[in-house]
């Protein structure tokens, strides 16, 4: 029996397997996400293959969660209770629900609840050279100015590949992209081979708002304002002191923020790259 130990947030989990397509699953999952040998995990699944070439079972602990299921459900699974576990047991900093990015190394978080079009947006700035950190969880720990992410392959719903579809890479590689209950798990290469980044300089918080139809629209956000949304997706307030308040006031003293409303990526077409090169000059903050 095998062991995978992935790492995020001060949080450990293992999954134990014992079959080459097994390893090949979590290496597809997790490649690009640390795993410290020394951590004691809080959760280990099992991932069982009864049959060699069919189904899988899988276990957390002792219950199984999913019976004789194929290798794509497996994947999707594993891919959204990884994200809960590793932050439910969080420490030493804030979980953020937020894509994180970064341009020229100079670091860029969009939060904002789901269908707001971030996986898509995140995707997207792939394919124009920025650097990936996550779509999905960023940790920020205590008193730093650094941001790490989980960088698990990006969790696309099947309408992205209408919006995507000018991407060459992502057509190019099929067989690389899982397809799962409405939705297309694409490793971060697939778009940009040389795009995982483990860390990055927190520079610039843009809330984005994709609206098909909608006119571009970029508003400043106000440090309050900015507070407020961010402590909506605050994942692991009750594991931080003062329920993470203290945490989340600074980022917002500290951060230029934004909310982005578009309806179309030819109209963000440079946008965000413009804000970067303001704020370094002294003007956007």
């Amino acid at each position: 029996m095998l062991t995978r130990l992935i790492y995020f947030a001060g949080s450990t989990i293992a999954i134990e397997y014992d079959t080459e397509r097994a390893g090949r699953i979590l290496d597809y999952l997790f490649r690009d996400i640390q795993a410290h040998s020394q951590d004691r995990p809080h959760l280990t699944y099992h991932l069982v293959q009864d049959d060699p070439g069919g189904n899988y079972c899988l276990y957390a602990e002792d219950t199984l969660v999913l019976r004789d299921q194929p290798e794509e459900e497996i994947a999707a699974y594993l891919l959204d209770r990884t994200c809960f576990h590793l932050a439910d047991r969080s420490q030493g900093g804030m979980v953020i629900h937020a894509a994180g990015l970064a341009w020229k190394g100079l670091g860029l978080l969009l939060p904002g609840p789901s269908g707001r079009g971030k996986s898509t947006l995140a995707a997207w700035l792939l394919e124009h050279g920025f650097g990936y950190l996550t779509d999905e969880l960023v940790f920020i720990p205590d008193g730093a100015s650094e941001f790490e992410g989980l960088a698990r392959p990006l969790n696309l719903k099947n309408t992205a590949r209408e919006v995507l579809k000018e991407m060459l890479a992502y057509q190019e590689k099929p067989d690389e992209i899982i397809h799962s209950l409405g939705r297309e798990i694409t490793p971060p290469r697939v778009l940009n081979p040389q795009a995982v980044i483990r860390s990055a300089r927190l520079q610039l918080i843009v809330f984005p708002h994709f609206q098909e139809g909608a006119s571009y629209d970029l508003r400043h956000l106000s440090k309050a304002r900015a507070g407020l949304a961010l402590m909506e997706g605050l994942i692991n307030a009750r594991n931080l002191e003062q329920h993470g308040f203290p945490q989340i006031a600074r980022l917002a003293r500290q951060t230029p923020a934004y909310e982005m409303i578009y309806g179309a990526f030819e109209q963000i077409e440079g946008k965000i790259e413009e804000l970067f090169e303001a704020l370094s000059q002294g003007d956007g903050s």
